[in-house]
């Protein structure tokens, strides 16, 4: 028996007959429907869910066939039993032939019902049985049916037993072909002995899994098939279900996944930002599948999107691309703004670059602020199915490639930079070493010989210079004076007019070759190579206006003078120059000269000046020391009787004088000394090489004669000093032949005839001594050691020069 109670529809005009039939089939647990009236026992099996129908044969209105045609009407297969009366065998037999599942003869006793209850109960029970296997089978189906996947189910020898119409549409194979040939139809032969593998592991084991291709009618299509066994009660495996899925999303995504990591390497090893974007491209169009595709760059100078790569179908839709600026464009927008774009009516947007274009719809998609990578097809929502997310990631894996090749190359210039400069920075330190020692030998010298010699041998023993010269210029003529190092043959073509030496005493200012053989004539590029010399600069010698030549060095290499080692060697021709201005009023003040100037300055500005203007007495130079600290310290002498107080408190008060002291002479003048810090017109005499003979200041004007030694041109020299000191005048001019006059003497250094003249116009040798040795000191504010250290040195070689030139009498 069924778990539920059987339900039977008894029907027969007999009350009687109903009621006893219903209590028996009800003990034989049936849920009894019992009707007297065919007509509503028909709207019952209408309308309600019935086992078995019991009918009696002989009932007023519709016999027992007449039911029975209007039930099969209603449901085929619904057991139908009917009760016939005795000796009514062609009524059995016709009930039979009418789709009646059984008859029973209605007897007397109680043996019918045994017999009906019997008949009814299996008749019912077989078609509940049938009904619910039926059931089962069509949810069987279902399910299999409603598998969105491939299924399909085989026995142990791989017989196709059950599939679902999923298999047919994707395979096109029909029923009869799939009974006939299964699965292995539509597997590669290469593959198949894999698919029978993992069946029989399936078997063995339990499950199995593998990657096939399917030929589809559409091509091949990659699928995953999933093998599970299907047991009967006994655990033994009679059946393999096998799940087939279309893993082509899968596959695409996970060579996507490998095309983006083999692109990622190629861009980060590529060398050139051309090639980046042409990798980019490849690797846009293997896994896009973009119909026509181009890189766009920013181009900062352009202030513009620029073709960067083009696929061939791209040039071949487009031509020679567009260049896109700013408001005309698209692609421009979207660059601006960052974000990628689909536009299916390109035609038809606002801001297209050219509205008659053959393209329909276009892809843009921003590559950081590198540029842009743009997709054009002839068709319409050709990028529906494109995976945006892959060519984002694409795009972002582009810019950083761009960004560290940017940052690769940014620290590359910084490297070779930082090379140069250190090895600037190393010979600048060379050279500024080799001119801070030339300069110190500079000081030492004691004449322009010893000057030039000094820098060019110098130059040539410690730099990596073959050759250097210094020459003087004249009327745009060069004329070497001293040379050192092996490059003589050099100074064969310095007769050409406007060299480099004549063009930077005339512009002041460096002249540099920096590549003598490629800039020079033949026969320099001969001598270049010859000597060595790779490069040269010229330097002019100028100091206060005056110019003193020129220097010109050569070094071994190209660009020897670039940066710091021009201005370095700039430097030295500048303390050159100021070392030959040094030896040259040095001499001047020393030894006299040949020509004889006497000048005339109305309403002279300097301080000695000034005090006799404002005294209204004639003050004579008498003595001129220049001190340590750029001061001078002068010694004027006024007539004896002028009034001393009125001198010393006119001077105090000027600011270009720090003292004022009046000493004692022979009562027929005043002497007065004053330490100043300018002394304008014998500064100027000094300066441009003139010995300053005499000065006196009266009260309206000054009167100067100087020395100039024979070296010196009158005119340069009285154009300088007119420039130097307004409303000077010349009055005279004679040649002389012999020095002397000279208010210096090269016997004395500076502090020892400052020391010897102080002591001597005190009364330190007068007897009695008018001045102790400390007044003297505290009257030149130095210490009595000192006073002491520098007289006896100063009298010590006066008294030498004095008996040696006794005993050579």
């Amino acid at each position: 028996m069924v778990a539920d109670s059987l339900r039977v529809l008894l029907v027969d005009d007999d009350e009687s007959f109903l009621s006893v039939t219903e209590v028996f089939l009800s003990r034989s647990d049936v849920d009894v429907a019992a009707e007297s009236d065919p007509g509503r026992a028909l709207d019952r099996v209408v309308g309600e869910e019935f086992d078995c129908v019991v009918s009696d044969y002989e009932m007023p209105g519709m016999d027992g066939l007449e039911f029975l045609a209007a039930v099969r009407d209603v449901d085929d297969d619904l057991p139908f039993v009917l009760l016939t009366g005795a000796g009514s065998e062609d009524v059995a037999s016709e009930a039979i032939s009418l789709g009646a599942t059984e008859y029973v003869q209605k007897q007397p006793g109680r043996g019918q019902f045994d017999i009906l209850v019997n008949t009814v109960v299996n008749a019912a029970e077989a078609y509940r049985t049938e009904r619910l296997l039926d059931e089962s089978e069509a949810f069987v189906e279902n399910a299999i049916e409603s598998v969105q996947d491939v299924f399909y189910v085989c026995d142990v020898d791989g017989r196709p037993t059950h599939w679902n119409s999923r298999l047919n549409a994707v395979t096109g194979l029909s029923d009869a072909e799939m009974e006939r040939e299964g699965i292995s139809a539509v597997i590669p032969a290469a593959q198949q002995d894999a698919v029978e593998a993992a069946f029989a592991e399936a078997v063995s084991s339990g499950s199995a899994r593998i990657d096939v291709d399917v030929e589809t009618p559409s091509g091949r299509v990659p699928y995953e098939l999933t093998f599970s066994p299907i047991t009967d009660g006994s655990g033994e495996v009679t059946h393999v279900a096998t799940l087939g899925r279309d893993v082509s999303e899968r596959v695409e995504r996970e060579r996507a996944v490998t095309t983006l990591h083999d692109t990622t390497r190629a861009l980060m090893s590529a060398e050139s930002e051309a090639e980046l974007y042409r990798i980019a491209l490849d690797a846009a169009d293997d896994l896009l599948g973009l119909p026509a595709a181009a890189m766009y760059r920013w181009d900062d100078d352009e202030r513009a999107l620029v073709p960067a790569a083009a696929t061939e179908e791209t040039r071949a839709l487009f031509g020679e691309l567009p260049v896109f600026e700013d408001g005309e464009s698209i692609a421009f927008d979207v660059f601006v703004e960052g974000e990628t774009r689909v536009v299916e009516d390109v035609s038809a947007h606002e801001n297209a670059y050219n509205p008659e274009t053959v393209v329909a719809s276009e892809l843009f998609v921003p590559v950081g602020s590198y540029g842009l990578l743009v997709s054009g097809s002839r068709t319409a929502e050709t990028f529906d199915d494109v995976n945006l997310a892959t060519v984002e990631i694409l795009a972002e894996n582009t810019a950083a490639a761009l960004d560290r090749h940017a940052q690769e190359a940014a620290l590359r210039e910084q490297e070779r930079e930082l090379a140069a400069k250190t090895e600037r920075l190393a010979e600048a330190n060379r050279t500024n070493t080799l001119v801070r020692r030339i300069q110190s030998e500079l000081v030492r010298a004691s004449s322009r010989s010893d000057v030039e010699e000094a820098v060019c041998e110098s130059l040539c023993a410690d730099g990596p210079y073959v050759f250097a010269w210094v020459g003087g210029v004249e009327d745009g003529e060069v004329s070497p004076r001293t040379w050192a190092g092996d490059g003589e043959v050099l100074l064969d073509e310095l007769e050409a007019a406007e060299t480099p030496a004549v063009r930077a005493v005339r512009e002041g200012r460096p002249v540099v070759e920096a590549d003598l053989v490629a800039a020079a004539g033949a026969k320099w590029r001969r001598r270049a190579l010859t000597t060595g010399a790779g490069s040269a600069a010229w330097f002019p010698l100028s100091f206060g206006g005056e110019s003193y030549g020129v220097l010109c060095v050569y070094g071994e290499s190209g660009d020897q003078f670039a940066g710091e080692e021009r201005d370095i060697l700039a430097e030295l021709a500048a303390t050159m120059a100021n070392a030959l201005n040094a030896v040259e009023r040095k001499e001047a003040l020393v030894s006299g000269g040949d020509v004889e100037l006497e000048f005339r300055v109305d309403d002279p500005a300097g301080p000695v000046e000034t005090v006799a203007r404002r005294v209204g007495v004639a003050l004579t130079l008498e003595e001129v020391l220049a001190q340590d600290d750029g001061s001078w310290l002068v010694y004027v002498s006024a007539p004896g009787d002028a009034d001393v107080d009125d001198v010393v408190s006119t001077a105090e008060s000027l600011v270009s004088v720090s003292r004022a002291d009046a000493f004692d002479s022979d009562g027929e003048r005043l002497l007065v000394g004053l330490v100043v810090t300018s002394f304008p017109c014998v500064d100027a005499m000094a300066t441009y090489g003139a010995s300053v003979k005499s000065f006196r200041a009266h009260p309206s004007h000054a009167e100067v004669v100087v020395t100039l030694p024979r070296t010196r041109e009158v005119r340069p020299f009285v154009d300088a000093v007119a420039d130097r000191i307004p409303g000077i005048e010349l009055a005279r001019r004679t040649r002389t032949d012999t020095g002397g006059g000279a208010l210096f003497v090269d016997e004395l250094t500076d502090k020892q005839r400052e020391t010897l003249r102080t002591a001597y116009e005190h009364g330190f040798f007068a007897w009695p001594r008018e001045h102790t040795g400390e007044e003297v000191a505290d009257a030149m504010d130095v210490s009595a050691p000192t006073f002491h250290q520098h007289l006896r040195k100063a009298l010590g070689r006066v008294l030498g020069d004095v008996f040696d030139e006794t005993d050579a009498a």
